[in-house]
């Protein structure tokens, strides 16, 4: 469908973190409308058990949170094996200020949306950037079966 940029990646699977029932509720019902098989935790601390079970194609993750913020994830995800490197990651964040997206940088995160998030909008984004990462990772064939 063209509407759907993400469609044309075929398989994926998502994982969305943040302590912000609402945006998680959102988020995980956009992405099932579009067939996109989806999970859910509120910090950093259960993203990594998540992932240590299965790596994502994308991590959504939110900067601020309980018991294991955005940053302190990424700098962890950054830190391991060659394969941790595969999944994309999105900070989905309320901070809008440069100096915060700065101060990420050496992280390297894939991309940034705002809160709040209109997801039918952000498709396309996610979509580029999931794009990039197979790209960059040599890896065409991720998250397809």
């Amino acid at each position: 469908m063209e509407g759907n940029s993400l469609a044309s990646l075929g398989a994926l699977h998502f994982l969305v973190v943040d302590d912000d029932p609402l945006m998680v509720c959102v988020a995980v019902e956009h992405f099932i409308s579009l067939g996109i098989d989806v999970e859910a935790v509120s910090n950093g601390a259960d993203a990594l058990r998540k992932m240590e079970a299965r790596l994502p194609d994308l991590v959504l993750c939110d900067r601020k949170m309980p018991e294991m913020s955005g940053a302190a994830l990424l700098e962890e995800i950054r830190s391991r094996g060659p394969e941790w490197q595969r999944p994309a990651f999105i900070f989905v964040t309320g901070l809008v200020d440069r100096r915060d997206r700065y101060a990420m940088m050496p992280l390297h995160p894939d991309g940034y949306i705002n809160k709040p998030v209109d997801f039918d909008k952000e498709d396309a984004v996610i979509a580029k950037i999931l794009r990039e990462k197979r790209a960059a990772n040599g890896a065409g064939s991720q998250g397809q079966s």
